[in-house]
């Protein structure tokens, strides 16, 4: 097992503290749940992905797959990114129109292969009668939009270090290089010891990342929240910084409002 840094929490303390933003997370996306809206529906979505994320590195990290770890923090850092800008322009609906066609043209580019046309599932992979007709109204319309680049959008919410410490670093683990490797070389062969480096601070900026797309995802859903929400997630940021009672009683608070909040104005 890793080695206990002194300048990050005690393992058990992160996992705590993602277990807990996971449950306000959870309750945030239910309550997005009950509107139909395209900025509501993007926005809940991001949070289930971004949350399935966030425990597929703490998996990861228990099983000593540090770079996959990065791997995947640079997703969840790009989805914070993506979301920020959607809320900021307003563009949650030609976001879905894009994704559409995008998503479509892909499936269409297997489905039109003559070599993997008989091996296909024709059910699943043949578009509906819907499909089609939404794809050629927007082709025939147009869709104007495209993906932001990453480190014009953290600069554009005053968290330039989470490109240059985060997406930008993180990319040195997603694409190959030379080194990469060797740690689970050693392990898996016992041919050497892997260096020592600290292991801590992936989960440390990954919490972080998902707490501010949280955040996002509340200016981005236009709605008023419940207080206990809104004091958890101060006290969950205050939590990275060791002040950790602070949290579990913000927690404790949130918890006892019980599942029926209420915790928006949605309704109103």
């Amino acid at each position: 097992m890793p080695k206990q840094d002194s300048r990050y929490l005690p393992d058990s303390e992160y996992f705590l503290l993602l277990d807990a933003i996971g449950a306000v997370a959870t309750v945030v996306m239910f309550e997005l749940a009950r509107s139909s809206k395209k900025r509501h529906v993007v926005t809940r979505n991001f949070l289930g992905r971004g949350k399935k994320t966030l425990e597929a590195i703490k998996m990861l990290w228990h099983a000593q797959a540090y770079g996959d770890c990065w791997s995947l923090h640079r997703t969840l850092i790009d989805r914070l990114f993506h979301l920020h800008v959607l809320g900021r322009d307003q563009s949650f609906e030609v976001f879905d129109d894009w994704s559409f066609i995008q998503q479509y043209e892909a499936r269409n580019s297997v489905l039109s292969d003559p070599e993997m046309r008989p091996k296909l599932d024709l059910s699943f992979w043949k578009p509906r009668t819907e499909d089609k007709a939404r794809y050629a109204r927007l082709k025939l319309s147009g869709v104007s939009w495209s993906r932001p680049k990453a480190e014009d959008a953290a600069k554009s919410f005053g968290y330039p270090f989470f490109y240059k410490y985060g997406y930008d670093f993180a990319s040195t683990h997603v694409h190959p290089m030379a080194n990469d490797g060797e740690a689970e070389f050693k392990r898996a062969t016992g041919l050497g010891v892997p260096a020592d480096f600290e292991t801590q601070v992936i989960l440390h900026n990954s919490i972080l990342a998902y707490i501010v797309l949280l955040q996002e995802a509340l200016i981005a859903a236009q709605l008023g929240w419940n207080n206990h929400i809104l004091n958890f997630l101060k006290a969950a940021h205050r939590a990275l910084s060791g002040r950790l009672d602070e949290y579990k009683i913000a927690f404790v608070k949130f918890a006892a409002i019980g599942p029926s909040g209420p915790w928006s104005n949605l309704a109103e």
